[in-house]
């Protein structure tokens, strides 16, 4: 129950027009773009030692990651619009609402593990691809 109110809560930022919500709609074609494209690019460009290509990689790649980052105030403001929709309809009781917090929070925090992953792996690969942060190849 508490699943399907946070995904109420989505549905009710999408008819307020919730700010964070509309930015991160109109970020997805481009974001889905560099999630596709930008690990392979990064790893031929490292692979055939093509500079350019590893930086277009990872310039894409992190435009994915850049969406993950705008998903996480709209997926904690569902969270808290779900409990706060279940209080006032009385769907739960004084006794569930510590545990129906807990799985709204963890489903939230899901999406921070989610970008933070992808925020080491957007670091290694500007690392691994040599000179995008330091300026020359890294030893090998």
């Amino acid at each position: 129950m508490a699943i399907a109110a946070h995904e109420t809560g989505h549905a009710i930022q999408d008819r307020e027009g919730y700010k964070p919500l509309v930015l991160k709609q109109a970020v997805i074609p481009l974001a889905t773009l560099g999630a596709r494209f930008g690990l392979p690019a990064a790893l031929m460009g490292a692979m055939f030692g093509s500079q350019t290509l590893v930086q277009l990689g990872v310039l894409g790649y992190a435009g994915a990651l850049v969406l993950q980052f705008l998903a996480l105030p709209v997926e904690f403001d569902a969270s808290k619009r779900a409990l706060g929709q279940l209080e006032r309809l009385q769907l739960i009781s004084a006794q569930e609402r510590a545990s129906v917090r807990s799985v709204l929070r963890s489903a939230a925090l899901t999406y921070v593990a989610s970008a933070a992953s992808s925020a080491v792996y957007v670091l290694y690969l500007a690392v691994a691809g040599g000179r995008w942060l330091l300026g020359k190849p890294i030893p090998r």
